[in-house]
């Protein structure tokens, strides 16, 4: 062995001497400071953890992800809704984005149709009228297109907040469930209880 092998296990040695020293077997094992009086606590402490931890992991398969409901709302609006059970609200983001987006095409169409005329007009005055009108229809597709992009982002910023709001209210009724399906049986003086 040389030198510094040995200054090695000093150290080493020193360190954990320390370490043993610092650490108190009483003050670890003491149940009181989780607000436990006795074993019956403690054990009843351990259940719900146990129990926790199994409702925890029915959450995790049942919760939506905000990202893949959101990148849904974005393939197709009110979709996102859909999948939180929030139907009347889908149905209002499909309809409007819909709409808005027929809409804007029918016109689109309108102004293609009337720039047509334009092209193969010879007159001046029609060559004017259809000129305008072709600007009109086409400020009209822009307009509600511009609109339906709108609603689509505003529909992405409602399916976050409820997604987020409907993973809540899961979790809260995953303990509902849990807490209704117990049996509770107590024992009063006069004769005893049972809750279902």
């Amino acid at each position: 062995m040389n030198f510094k092998q040995i200054i090695l296990i000093c150290i080493i040695s020193l360190w954990g001497s320390t370490l043993l020293a610092q650490f108190n077997i009483e003050k670890f094992s003491n149940p009181q400071k989780y607000g436990w009086q006795n074993l019956q606590e403690r054990q009843l402490g351990r259940d719900q953890i146990t129990s926790h931890q199994k409702l925890l992991q029915i959450y995790e398969m049942k919760k939506i992800p905000a990202w893949r409901n959101m990148m849904q709302a974005g393939i197709m609006p009110g979709w996102g809704q859909f999948n939180t059970n929030d139907y009347t609200k889908g149905q209002v983001f499909l309809g409007i984005e819909l709409i808005l987006i027929g809409s804007s095409y029918y016109y689109f169409d309108q102004a293609s149709e009337k720039y047509d005329l334009y092209k193969n007009s010879t007159y001046i005055g029609d060559i004017k009228q259809y000129y305008n009108d072709a600007s009109t229809f086409n400020g009209y597709a822009q307009g509600l297109l511009a609109v339906a992009s709108l609603v689509w982002i505003y529909n992405l910023y409602d399916v976050y907040n409820s997604t987020e709001e409907y993973n809540a209210n899961l979790w809260n009724s995953i303990l509902k469930e849990y807490d209704s399906d117990k049996i509770q049986v107590s024992l009063h003086p006069l004769g005893f209880e049972v809750k279902f």
